[in-house]
């Protein structure tokens, strides 16, 4: 080629790439009016790639296909290596799509024959890319097309999230370096573990430093997904090679509030004050435990302390015993049904999306970083995803290990209503056992049947002889109770202090839309307010 013609074919490549930089359409139609081999431009700013790694990096779905075309119509025999060529680094257009997450180019990439499993100069695959641009719809386009719904799945897709780059790390891992938790979460919950000992496996792993995702994680300063690796099983004490654990690693950092999360991960959360940072499964152990514990209350309150601490010489005419019984009785059974109906209420459960919508969805180009990564449902402020549950609830609030399940939109009332009545019954429980030892200590023993219970009557002699087991009965109970009632009274006011001021927030909102709308009352303002919107959606 003599220097004319070189000068002449550097000056087009720099006025196409200045085009499509540009997103400049109609310039670059009257560009390709005439028949150039721009599958042979290289960018020399750009690493040399190619126009279609620039109009791919663009998001510009228009001139890639205008650039595919024109490539298929003048050299069709070139067209694959066109679209798989590789800039300095080794980067395939392809790659670029998966970063950027646009499925429309992706797919168009796809169907003119580019290879998805494409590695650059430092083994980084589709996934890497997309870890790094916190694309999820990237994934889960790869992930439906070629392994749930494809006619023969592929098990290479899968691999690909397993594979490891020249530092030997994996998706997951960039996920957490790149503050990716969108992607990161679409990768933890993937239906692709046959259980949680395998996918805990896969966030473990470590890359050639000895780093795992909660390294980087820590080194990211990301809070957030350090909370949900923890969450979703991640090993906090796996040491790198330097021998730093990811708290060490904190500590190093000076990550103080990323240090006590670790350093909590342990602690056992039993007044929901806060949202766990470890892994929890449901289990129905608490609830064994609930109804065990009340066993043991109720047959101390009635075998051991109501005789005592409400005894009357004359056990007939007893009349501040029967009146204490029956208190005590109706808020027992009070606090079994409240109980009860927690564990029968739905909460409130957002029936998920399943596959086939989730595919639509992909498919049409759908940013699912506003999309629960396990229900595949649109996320709001009114619908919550609980990780231990693995559901999405309408009005979420927490998840309760007491009852096993999430207090919700539907139960969260009930819910209320339980915290009030525990803490009325604890505080009975409580004022009885203390009575029970004041009587103890200056009880009259001279009449050999003072201590009257409904099923049978205590003879004094016997209590007198085992004066010692009375009192270590009663001040368990004391300490049983106070063990319980302490939490629960700072979990109630907690939560009566949300329900008040959620209150005020909604009377407040209320008031605002009644002023605005010029109505005396909610409900015409309300429906003045739905007027308005039809007739807006009318316009």
């Amino acid at each position: 080629m003599s220097e004319s013609n070189n000068t002449s074919f550097e000056a087009e490549e720099e006025e196409l790439f200045e085009h499509i930089d540009n997103e400049d359409e109609q310039k670059i139609n009257e560009f390709l009016d005439g028949k150039k081999q721009i599958w042979k431009y290289k960018s020399k700013d750009n690493d040399n790639s190619t126009p279609l790694h620039i109009a791919v990096y663009k998001k510009s779905y228009n001139i890639t296909k205008k650039l595919i075309e024109y490539c298929k119509e003048y050299n069709s025999e070139g067209l694959k290596e066109f679209i798989d060529e590789k800039n300095n680094q080794e980067t395939t257009a392809i790659h670029f799509a998966s970063f950027k997450g646009s499925v429309k180019i992706i797919k168009l990439l796809v169907e003119n024959g580019a290879n998805i499993y494409a590695v650059t100069k430092r083994k980084l695959n589709i996934f890497h890319y997309a870890s790094q641009g916190n694309k999820p719809t990237s994934l889960m386009y790869f992930y439906l097309n070629f392994y749930v719904f494809a006619k023969e799945k592929d098990p290479r897709i899968i691999q690909l999230l397993k594979d490891k780059d020249a530092g030997g790390s994996t998706p997951l891992h960039w996920a957490a370096y790149s503050n990716a938790e969108d992607i990161l979460l679409y990768m933890i919950y993937l239906k692709i573990f046959e259980n949680d000992q395998e996918r805990e496996d896969f966030i473990n792993q470590k890359d050639v430093q000895g780093y795992t995702a909660l390294h980087l994680s820590v080194s990211s300063k990301s809070i957030r997904i350090v909370m949900k690796l923890l969450q979703s099983g991640a090993n906090s004490e796996i040491k790198d090679k330097k021998g730093n654990d990811p708290l060490q690693l904190a500590i190093n950092k000076k990550q103080k509030e990323i240090a006590d999360v670790i350093r909590n991960n342990q602690n056992c959360q039993m007044c929901n004050m806060k949202a766990p940072v470890k892994q929890i499964k449901k289990s129905i152990k608490n609830i064994i435990l609930v109804f065990s514990v009340q066993a043991l209350v109720t047959f101390i309150i009635f075998a051991a302390v109501l005789p005592i601490a409400f005894r009357n010489d004359n056990a007939d005419s007893n009349v501040y015993y029967h009146f204490i019984f029956i208190i005590y009785v109706f808020f027992l059974a009070l606090f079994i049904m409240l109980y009860l109906a927690l564990l029968i209420i739905n909460p409130g459960i957002v029936q998920p999306n399943n596959l086939n919508r989730l595919k639509d969805l992909v498919d049409g180009d759908i940013e699912l970083n506003k999309y629960c990564y396990e229900c595949y449902r649109e996320k709001s402020k009114d619908i919550k995803h609980c990780i231990i549950c693995h559901k999405c609830y309408y009005g979420f609030d927490h998840h309760c290990f007491w009852i096993n399940k999430c207090v919700a939109k539907n139960n969260y009332c009930v819910f209320l209503w339980f915290l009030v009545e525990a803490f009325l019954y604890l505080l009975i429980v409580l004022l009885i056992s203390i009575f029970g030892i004041i009587h103890l200590i200056g009880g009259n023993d001279n009449n050999p049947y003072i201590y009257y219970f409904p099923l049978f009557t205590l003879r004094s002699d016997f209590l007198c002889d085992n004066r010692i087991y009375y009192y270590v009965l009663n001040i368990s109970l004391i300490l049983l109770d106070l063990f319980f009632i302490i939490p629960e009274t700072l979990l109630l006011i907690l939560h009566l202090h949300i329900y008040c001021t959620n209150y005020r927030e909604k009377k407040n909102k209320m008031n605002t839309l009644c002023l605005k709308s010029g109505s005396t009352t909610v409900e015409a303002a309300l429906m003045k307010s739905d007027e308005n919107s039809l007739d807006s959606s009318g316009e």
